[in-house]
């Protein structure tokens, strides 16, 4: 399931450490002293960082030598270590791609996994036939043991409404070579020392009754997911200090078993709390199994406060809804975790209608969303209906409030940066995924019951309008608000005014005043012909204002796409296929300049530096621009500015066009010893690299043997770009979504025709041939032969057919009865020839 991509992999030790973790149990445990009096105590945090606390106070406690429960102070050092270290573990995620892999590859139909029961030297298994109990326990259908609502296999296939069916293969116990807290003592840093040596030492010990060929179900050579589960208690619900606490991770063992290694991995306790012999419930596997499949945490996660954040609460297996009905009922998925995990899409959720609205739970992969005036930010509404994982839950209508914007700072980072890095919910100003409390929906972090938290809930509400970030009222007004026999409905009203609206920039980012932008349905056949002019579309058009901004009002556009179109003097016209959304459809553009081409895929503001890759190797970097980017005829690439992040004993430019090596180039200067964390530019003119039309362009650069633990710089996603090994003469590249290396290049388009990727004014729909009469005309009328084109847009020549007759340097035509084809050819201040139809009929 890892997509494995080497030159973004960790050293090892800093994989041995990385992890996600179950959060602590809610509530209170007991523990008694040595002189015999009981302490009531609260654990807080993760397996990143943890702390004590007196039951109902802010009081942290740590245990003395004696055995003791003494006041003490958070230390502040050891708590943002903690929260660097989870934010490595997002990283770490990120560039391994496990989130695209898990949804797409791993997450359907019936699939295998490992599960390894391991005793310590002083705890060991204390329920009878462990192998039979947690087998059951994880497989059986309709498990029901202590009250159990069902089996971990039940919960995944029950929400993946049967598309996905986890095995869980259960070997063991087998007894590991060293004590618990050998693996489960705390650091000075207050985490784990060495979980993960668990996980290797049992897959050692257990490696001649396991085939672990049978668990790489993408044959990557790594073993999908593996998991182990320990004697005794977990930490996290008030075990020992020494006790594991249950976590997803990953580890770097070379170790071959059956010729895969091990990677992925989660592990779980064999007893619930911190006394008594009852199995554990299936909440916490589910929670770190979620993790596994590409879950983030959706709780508190900054140790601040001891987690102030509500976020999702209970609602959520992936907050606190694991530990519901003590662990033994973890609620349905909600609609944004059904769409990581591959088993809903974005638009199956869908936008909201108005008038009478009525649909039932989310577990039959329904939800609604409507939309805010800020592109990323919405509110998702479902319904929940007590049925079986949801029975702790109160019934009745969530809304969520979602943000993934790109154009705000939440504490120095967007929104969509937040989500990306697997931190949704870490400040308590602004969480970007939290249940909307009923009774206090202005109360970001609420606080109080779960049953106030839905509609209409135990305050019986039957009324919302959802208000924005900015405190905007969004226009929807939702009433009678209802909740019965497994039915939400309610009636929902609109004032949203519909209308495109977006920035127009140059290619440095500085905002372009005047440029025509204009919207019209997408074409329906291809070329300029006259069929194409006789549905005339309607065109929505305006002007950037100074700011390069636009706002066009589209009442009564019902088409579900359309195609705006960007157009200035001086720069390439350009378009873009949209999406029209029910409320605000965003279209932002960045025009090039006529004759030059930039291409640049490094963003300075949204970098972040990564420590990665293996020692002394050689590897490759580029971007990759497919054939439709580049000027059809094709081109000249004049210069190529990298950023040398790394020492390396050399650097090279390398451009491929297709599997053609166009260039190496060493880069001078740039050594172990001088190297520089700038951009350095290298003017490539007298190399004449030329290439042809056609053809992808692979642009990037080679590093000669980097040292351990230095890599290419990655920025925020959504750059094309690829890796491959060193090599001098073509290459392998391989695309990684969602990481970015920091180069760009400049093009020069040597045919004067243009890019590709721009459309002319007629595909456009911009009908450019005046039309004073609005294709209808008298018989006898007199038709002026005058163009009619876009602001920022000149003609430096022209010539003119009427019905396939010759009338150039004519300034009108005499109309007779019948259809008529006016065709201009005009040569543009762009460099482009264009031809424009018109069909016109004189009765």
């Amino acid at each position: 399931m890892k997509a494995r991509v080497i030159i973004l992999t960790f050293a090892a030790l800093l994989l041995g450490t990385a992890a996600l973790a179950d959060p602590a149990c809610p509530g209170v445990f007991l523990y008694k002293q040595p002189d015999g009096s009981v302490v009531r105590l609260q654990r807080h945090g993760d397996e990143f960082f943890s702390w004590t606390t007196r039951a109902g106070t802010s009081q942290a406690v740590e245990l003395d030598v004696a055995g003791y429960w003494r006041d003490a102070a958070v230390d502040p050092v050891r708590k943002a270590k903690g929260a660097m270290r989870r934010e490595l573990v997002s990283n770490q995620r990120k560039r391994d791609g496990i989130k695209a892999a898990a949804a797409w590859e791993f997450n359907h139909g019936e699939r295998h996994i490992p599960v390894l029961l391991v005793n310590f030297t002083d705890v060991r298994f204390s329920i009878a036939s462990p192998v039979s109990q947690i087998s059951r326990l994880l497989n059986e259908p309709g498990y029901k043991d202590n009250g159990a609502t069902g089996s971990v296999r039940d919960f995944y296939t029950d929400n993946s409404n049967g598309a996905f069916t986890p095995v869980f293969d259960v070997y063991g116990p087998v007894d590991l070579p060293h004590s618990m807290s050998y693996y489960g003592a705390h650091s000075e840093e207050m985490h784990d020392l060495l979980p993960n040596k668990a996980m290797v030492d049992a897959a050692r010990l257990l490696n001649d009754q396991i085939d672990f060929s049978k668990y790489d179900f993408n044959n990557d050579g790594f073993v999908d997911i593996a998991c182990f589960i320990y004697a005794g208690y977990a930490e996290n619900a008030g075990g020992s200090e020494d006790s594991i606490w249950p976590h997803y991770s990953r580890v770097m063992d070379n170790t071959e078993y059956d010729g895969k290694k091990l990677f992925n991995y989660f592990c779980a306790s064999e007893l619930k709390g911190n006394s008594g012999a009852d199995i554990c419930g299936i909440g916490t596997f589910c929670h770190e199994f979620g993790h596994a499949l590409g879950l983030p945490d959706f709780y508190d996660i900054d140790y601040e406060k001891n987690g102030q954040v509500t976020g999702l609460k209970t609602f959520s297996t992936m907050s606190g809804g694991n530990h519901n009905n003590d662990g033994r009922t973890p609620p349905y998925f909600n609609a944004e975790e059904r769409i990581i995990l591959g088993w809903m899409t974005e638009d199956d959720i869908k936008y909201l209608p108005e008038g009478e609205v009525s649909f039932p739970s989310v577990r039959n992969d329904i939800a609604y969303k409507t939309f805010t005036d800020t592109e990323g930010e919405y509110f998702v509404y479902e319904c929940r209906d007590g049925n079986k994982w949801d029975d702790p839950l109160p019934r009745g209508m969530l809304v969520y409030h979602v943000d993934k914007s790109m154009n705000r700072k939440v504490a120095g980072r967007t929104p969509h940066d937040w989500w990306w890095w697997e931190m949704i919910n870490t400040y308590e100003e602004h969480p970007c995924f939290y249940v909307v409390c009923a009774a206090s929906p202005s109360v970001v972090n609420y606080n109080g019951s779960v049953f106030n938290m839905v509609f209409p809930g135990s305050n019986g509400v039957h009324t919302y309008s959802p208000v924005d970030w900015e405190n905007n009222d969004t226009g929807y007004l939702l009433t009678d608000i209802k909740y019965e026999s497994g039915l939400v409905s309610f009636f929902m009203a609109s004032s949203v005014e519909k209308k495109v609206s977006g920035t127009v920039t140059d290619t440095e980012g500085q905002p372009l005043s005047g440029v025509y932008v204009a919207m019209r349905e997408p074409s329906k056949a291809s070329g300029n012909t006259v069929q194409r002019f006789k549905a005339r579309p309607k065109v929505y058009e305006t002007l950037t204002g100074a700011d390069g901004t636009f706002s066009i009002p589209i009442p009564g556009y019902d088409n579900e796409n359309a195609y705006v179109s960007f157009s200035k003097s001086g720069y390439r016209t350009s378009g873009l296929n949209v999406s029209v959304s029910p409320r605000t459809t965003f279209a932002d553009m960045s025009l090039k300049p006529d004759s030059i081409t930039d291409y640049c895929y490094y963003d300075p503001d949204g970098s972040l530096f990564l420590a990665m890759g293996n020692p002394s190797e050689s590897e490759m970097a580029a971007i990759h621009i497919p054939a439709s980017e580049l000027p059809k005829n094709g081109g000249q690439v004049m210069d190529v500015s990298i950023m040398p992040y790394t020492s390396a004993e050399a650097y090279y430019i390398i451009i491929d066009a297709g599997e053609d090596r166009l260039l190496n180039h060493r880069i001078p200067n740039v050594t172990i010893a001088n190297h520089k964390l700038e951009m350095v530019t290298v003017d490539l003119k007298e190399f004449n690299v030329v290439f042809p039309p056609g053809k992808d362009l692979y642009i990037g650069y080679a590093m000669v043997n980097k040292p351990v633990n230095d890599g290419f710089v990655g920025t925020i996603p959504g750059s094309n770009t690829c890796f491959s090994p060193l090599s001098w003469t073509n290459s392998d590249w391989k695309q990684i979504e969602g990481f970015a290396i920091a180069i760009s290049a400049t093009i020069f388009d040597t045919g004067g025709g243009g890019a590709a990727e721009f459309a002319s004014l007629a595909d456009m729909g911009v009908v450019c041939i005046n039309d004073p009469g609005n294709g209808t005309y008298a018989a006898g009328a007199t038709f002026p032969l005058q163009l009619n084109l876009p602001a920022g847009v000149s003609v430096l020549s022209e010539s003119w057919t009427f019905d396939s007759a010759d009338v150039t340097g004519t300034s009108a035509v005499t109309l007779t009865p019948g259809p008529h084809v006016i065709t201009a050819q005009a040569r543009l201040s762009t460099g482009a020839t264009e031809t424009l139809q018109l069909l016109i009929t004189a009765n």
